[in-house]
C-alpha cells in the first residue's frame, strides 16, 4: 500500500500545484522543505478541518464512508455503500472522488480508495438525497457573459434612495429607539411607510449596515446621526454604495437574520445587541461565490444548493442566513433575478479580505453601474413628476427635497405639494433654483400649475417667522400676527402688533401653524433669521420630517475589531510545488524566520538564530522542551517547519514527526546531542 507521501511524490507539479491551491494553509512562509514536512502538515487536524469545511455534500459523504471503514476500502466496496447504480451514478461517485483527491484528503491506489485521519471534521449532514448537487444543476459554478442590467441599476438605485431617505430621518430625529437600545418593529414599519421602501427589509438593511459604517447610533430615545455622517455626505452614490456593500460582506452579523445574544425566540431590535457568529462571514462570501450564471429561481432554491456545496458552513451557521444572504444580496443589486453579476464576481474574487481592500476592488464596478443608469423624468400638470428608469442621484436629490414620494420601481412618482415645497425652501433652496433644476432634468417644460405652486409658495414662505429657542412668532404683516392670534391656534401672549411669544418649542409652534395652513420658517437657535446661507444652514426644519430642527451630531463610537481570520502569510503554490518536485531549496531569509521566531517564542538572541537556521536550511538542532507536567525533555529535532506559534519537525526521540507550541522550548542548540 502507498503512503501519503508516497502519493503526494507520484504527482506532477501541476497535480501538486492542485493540491496546494485547494490547501493553501500549508504553503506556510518560509514553505514547507521536503515532502515529509508537507505531508505532516497536509494531516494536521487544523488543516484537515479547514479542507473539508469547503467540501460539497457528496464528496463529505464519501469521506465520511471511508474513515467509517478505518480509511480505506476497495472502490467496489465504496460503490455499494453509497449506492452506485441505485441513487447514484457511477459519474456521482467518481466526481465526489476527483473532489476529494483534489483536496489532498483521500487518494487511489490501484482500486484502494485511502483517506487521511479526519479527526471529528464531519458533523452530522444534512440529509439531502445523492451525492450530486440538487436540482440537477451541474457541479461547477458557470457564468454568462459580463453585462450590467438595467434591473441592476434600478434595484441599487432604490437601495440607494432608501437608504438616503432613513438616514435623513434619523438625522432629523424621527427614528425612536426602544428601551433596550435599537430600532423595534413598529418604528421600522412606520419608516417604510415614509421612506415609500417595498419592504420592511430593505429599511432594516439600510440602518443595519448604516450602524456597522457607524453613520448611525441607537443607544439614546432617539436614533442620532454620528460624526460620521457629517464625512458620508461629502461621498456621490457610488461611494457610498461601494461602503455599503463592503461593510455587508465583511460584516459578521446579517442585517435581517438579527440573532440575539441570548436565546430568545424574537429577533434582536435592529441596531441593538447582536451575536457575533464566525460563521456568518464564511457562510455569505462562499454563497456568493458559488452563484450560478444560470441563477436560481427563489432563496429556497439557492439554500438549496449552498447546503449542497458548502454543508459544513451550513451546518455551522445560525439558521436562517442562508436565506438571509439571498435577500439581502438581491436588495443591494448583488445577484440579479437570482443570477451572478459583475459585481458578485468581483466580490467572488475577495473571500477574506478587509473592508478597505473590498472598497478598493469594487469602486470601479459601482461607479459603471451608477454612471451608466438613465432616466427620464416627466413633469405632468396634475403636480406629479413620473421618472422612468433607475433615479438617478441628482434627480433622487431634487424630487426628495422638494415632492413628497408615492411610487418606487420601474417607474417612480413624486407629487408637489404646498408642504412638499416649503420642506424645499425651509431648507434654505428658492423658487428660481428649484424650477431651474426641473427644467435643466426633466424632458417636459414646467407645467403652468407647477410653476404656479412654487412662486406662491416661495411667496408666502417667510411671512411668519419662529425663533427654536424661545417659541417666539414674527410677521412684518400686523394682521397675520392678529389673526393667529383670532383663530386660537395657540396659546399665545401678544407682545406687539408684529409679534407674539408662546411657552411651546419651537417645533411643536412650526407644526401647528402649518397645519393650520401658514407656511412659517424656523430662524437659527438664539434669533438669527434665515438668510440664502445654503440648504439646511442652521434652521429649524432643514426640510427633513415632521420640520424637527437639526441635533448636534455624536461622536462615532470606534468599529469593534473583526474575529480573527486566522490568514497567515503565504508562499506561492506554483514556486512551492516547483521545488518540491524538482528537488530544488527555496531562498529563504534567515533574519525574517528570526525576527518571526523573536515575536513568538521565549528564546534568548542565540537561540533564536538557531532554531531560524533550522527552519531555512534543515540542519538538526538539539532542543530542551516543557513537558505538560512541566519536566524538560532533550531531544534533536531536524526539518523544522514555523506555522506562525507551531513548531512541526521531525523527532529523533520519537522516531516521528510532531508538532509544539514555539513557546514550549526552553534551548536550542546547533550540532548533534
Amino acid at each position: 500500500m502507498s503512503t501519503y507521501e508516497q502519493w503526494l511524490r507520484s504527482l506532477d507539479e501541476s497535480q501538486l500545484a492542485a493540491v496546494l491551491g485547494k490547501r493553501p494553509d500549508v504553503a506556510l512562509d518560509p514553505p514547507p522543505r521536503t515532502y515529509s514536512a508537507l505531508a505532516h502538515l497536509l494531516q494536521t487536524e487544523r488543516s484537515v478541518d479547514a479542507a473539508v469545511a469547503e467540501l460539497d455534500l457528496g464528496a463529505v459523504k464519501v469521506l465520511s464512508v471511508l474513515s467509517e471503514h478505518g480509511g480505506s476500502m476497495r472502490r467496489q466496496a465504496l460503490a455499494a455503500a453509497v449506492g452506485e447504480g441505485q441513487v447514484n451514478t457511477v459519474d456521482d461517485v467518481d466526481r465526489a472522488l476527483a473532489v476529494v483527491a483534489e483536496s489532498g484528503l483521500a487518494w487511489m491506489d490501484g482500486v484502494t480508495c485511502h483517506c487521511v485521519d479526519l479527526y471529528d471534521s464531519c458533523p452530522d449532514l444534512p440529509d439531502l438525497d445523492g451525492l450530486g448537487p440538487p436540482d440537477g444543476r451541474s457541479s461547477s459554478v458557470e457564468y454568462a457573459a459580463a453585462t450590467i442590467t438595467a434591473t441592476q441599476q434600478s434595484t441599487i438605485a432604490r437601495f440607494a434612495d432608501t437608504l438616503d431617505g432613513v438616514l435623513a430621518a434619523v438625522d432629523a430625529g424621527a427614528v425612536k429607539s426602544v428601551k433596550s437600545g435599537g430600532v423595534g418593529v413598529r418604528e421600522i414599519r412606520a419608516l417604510t411607510k415614509t421612506v415609500v421602501a417595498e419592504h420592511d427589509v430593505v429599511v432594516e438593511m439600510a440602518l443595519g449596515l448604516a450602524g456597522e459604517l457607524r453613520l448611525v447610533d441607537a443607544s439614546f430615545p432617539s436614533v442620532r446621526s454620528t460624526t460620521a455622517y457629517t464625512e458620508w455626505l461629502g461621498h456621490d452614490r457610488a461611494a457610498r454604495l461601494t461602503k455599503i456593500i463592503a461593510a455587508w460582506w465583511c460584516s459578521e452579523v446579517s442585517p435581517t437574520n438579527r440573532i440575539p445574544p441570548t436565546p430568545s425566540s424574537k429577533n434582536a431590535p435592529v441596531l441593538g445587541d447582536r451575536a457575533f457568529d464566525p460563521h456568518t462571514v464564511p457562510l455569505r462570501q462562499r454563497m456568493i461565490t458559488a452563484m450560478h450564471g444560470s441563477g436560481f429561481p427563489d432563496g429556497e432554491a439557492a439554500g438549496r444548493f449552498l447546503l449542497w456545496k458548502f454543508p459544513l458552513y451550513a451546518v455551522m451557521a445560525n439558521s436562517g442566513d442562508p436565506l438571509a444572504v439571498w435577500r439581502e444580496a438581491s436588495a443591494l443589486g448583488i445577484i440579479v433575478d437570482g443570477c451572478a453579476t459583475d459585481l458578485s464576481r468581483a466580490l467572488g474574487e475577495l473571500v477574506g479580505a478587509d473592508a478597505a481592500a473590498v472598497e478598493s476592488a469594487i469602486g470601479q464596478v459601482l461607479d459603471d453601474i451608477v454612471s451608466t443608469s438613465e432616466c427620464t423624468l416627466r413633469l405632468l400638470p396634475d403636480l406629479s413628476a413620473v421618472v422612468t428608469g433607475p433615479v438617478n442621484e441628482r434627480m433622487s436629490t431634487v424630487l426628495n427635497s422638494s415632492a413628497a414620494t408615492e411610487t418606487k420601481g420601474s417607474a417612480s412618482t413624486w407629487r408637489f405639494t404646498p408642504q412638499s415645497v416649503r420642506g424645499f425652501l425651509d431648507a434654505g433652496g428658492s423658487a428660481d433654483e428649484l424650477i431651474a433644476s426641473l427644467d435643466e432634468l426633466a424632458i417636459t417644460d414646467v407645467p403652468q400649475p407647477l410653476d404656479y405652486l412654487i412662486r406662491d409658495s416661495a411667496r408666502r414662505h417667510g411671512v411668519i417667522g419662529v425663533h427654536a429657542d424661545s417659541g417666539r412668532i414674527d410677521s412684518a404683516d400686523p394682521t397675520l400676527i392678529a389673526e393667529i392670534v383670532a383663530r386660537g391656534i395657540l396659546e399665545v401672549v401678544q407682545h406687539e402688533a408684529t409679534w407674539l411669544t408662546t411657552e411651546m418649542p419651537g417645533t411643536e409652534v412650526l407644526a401647528r401653524l402649518r397645519a393650520a395652513g401658514y407656511s412659517p420658517v424656523g430662524h437659527r437657535v438664539g434669533g438669527g433669521g434665515v438668510g440664502g446661507g445654503g440648504v439646511g444652514a442652521g434652521v429649524v426644519g432643514v426640510g427633513v420630517v415632521g420640520g424637527t430642527p437639526p441635533r448636534t451630531r455624536v461622536a462615532a463610537r470606534p468599529v469593534r475589531p473583526a474575529l480573527s481570520t486566522g490568514i497567515r502569510p503565504r508562499s506561492d503554490v506554483g514556486v512551492l510545488a516547483h521545488a518540491l518536485v524538482g528537488g530544488e531549496d527555496l531562498d529563504i531569509d534567515v533574519e525574517r524566520v528570526a525576527a518571526m521566531l523573536g515575536r513568538t517564542s521565549r528564546l534568548p538572541a542565540r537561540d533564536v538564530q538557531a532554531l531560524a537556521h533550522a527552519v531555512a536550511f534543515g540542519t538538526p538542532v538539539v532542543v530542551d522542551i516543557l513537558t505538560p507536567s512541566r519536566g524538560i525533555v532533550k531531544d534533536e529535532i531536524s526539518d523544522v517547519a514555523l506555522d506562525s506559534w507551531l513548531l512541526h519537525f521531525w523527532s529523533k526521540k520519537q522516531q516521528a514527526r510532531t508538532s509544539i507550541e514555539v513557546t514550549r522550548l526552553k534551548m536550542v542548540a546547533r550540532g548533534l546531542a
